[in-house]
């Protein structure tokens, strides 16, 4: 049974695994303005999954959230290739594991696609800041969803595609997409941001994935740890953001959506995936000429895409 705390109890302990974290962790200042995401992960984690759950931490990087939740009672299993640019420098791959050894995480430095994962072996699975990396979620969802036991809970943090100042950015004529110059000049594969979500698509892919008692949260966790690091004009205008998106939510910096897998899941197929396909993207049909069937489309898109394979 989950127990139940007041509100400044619950916060005062995620607190203190904050602040054991941050004395430990091996790169000072990574975890700065990070609090309040914290607060918010482990606070929807603890009301739904009881401690000593089973979680899975996808795309976990250097472990700090996850050593967090292994702080708070959880059995933490995180998977990370370990291949973002900074990863790869000198030994910082070694002080993660390291890291993840201390505190107790299994971490699995793989990709997710080839991660040993057993089927119905998780209570809970969390994807923090890696959807909007993934150029198809659905090949995500079904490996991380396939992951969870029957009632196991997936809990998803990503930006709001539609957040104020990504419309104000437009407005005023500037991208809301990743700054060219990581882009230009990236080396190596590209590990950016490829799709932002609003609350509408998110709930939607969910949906789509076969989850239940889908819950959203939208939240400034990102701005509020910005407003604690502003000085001057700059808080000025952090404090007005906080401010206007209290009034319209929707504004707001980043989604947390959360929902539960149900009895007899199951993954969507590229079978059950190529119908709707042909709905939104016409041309598979009006030129199919040669009347291929769906199954031969199938291999010949997996062929040339960078997707992993679906596991269905």
């Amino acid at each position: 049974m989950i127990p139940v705390w007041n509100g400044l109890k619950m916060e005062e302990e995620i607190h203190r695994a904050i602040v054991e974290v941050y004395n430990s962790f091996p790169f000072k200042g990574y975890m700065d303005g990070n609090e309040p995401k914290y607060l918010w992960i482990s606070k929807i984690l603890l009301r739904e999954a009881p401690r000593g759950s089973r979680v899975l931490d996808v795309g976990c990087g250097p472990c700090d959230l996850t050593a967090i939740l292994a702080r708070l009672g959880y059995q933490m299993v995180g998977v990370d290739d370990l291949k973002d640019p900074w990863h790869l420098v000198g030994d910082n791959r070694k002080r993660i594991m390291d890291f993840a050894q201390r505190s107790g995480i299994t971490l699995m430095v793989e990709p997710i696609e080839k991660a040993s994962l057993k089927q119905n072996s998780f209570d809970a699975a969390l994807l923090i800041d890696i959807l909007e990396h993934y150029p198809n979620p659905r090949f995500l969802l079904n490996r991380v969803i396939s992951a969870l036991k029957p009632s196991g809970l997936l809990l998803i943090g990503t930006p709001n595609a539609v957040a104020l100042a990504k419309r104000v950015f437009v407005v005023m004529g500037k991208s809301n997409y990743p700054n060219v110059n990581f882009v230009y000049f990236n080396v190596g594969d590209y590990r950016g941001h490829v799709r932002e979500y609003t609350v509408e698509e998110l709930k939607r892919i969910l949906k789509l994935s076969g989850l239940t008692e889908v819950t959203v949260k939208l939240t400034n966790h990102d701005i509020q740890g910005l407003l604690r690091k502003s000085r001057g004009l700059r808080k000025l205008v952090t404090g007005a953001y906080l401010f206007i998106s209290s009034l319209y939510p929707k504004f707001r910096a980043s989604i947390i959506i959360y929902g539960r897998k149900p009895e007899g899941w199951r993954p969507i197929s590229d079978l059950d995936a190529i119908e709707h396909l042909k709905v939104h993207y016409p041309h598979v049909v009006k030129y199919n000429l040669d009347g291929e069937p769906d199954e031969l489309l199938i291999k010949k898109l997996k062929s040339r895409l960078c997707n992993p394979t679906s596991i269905s």
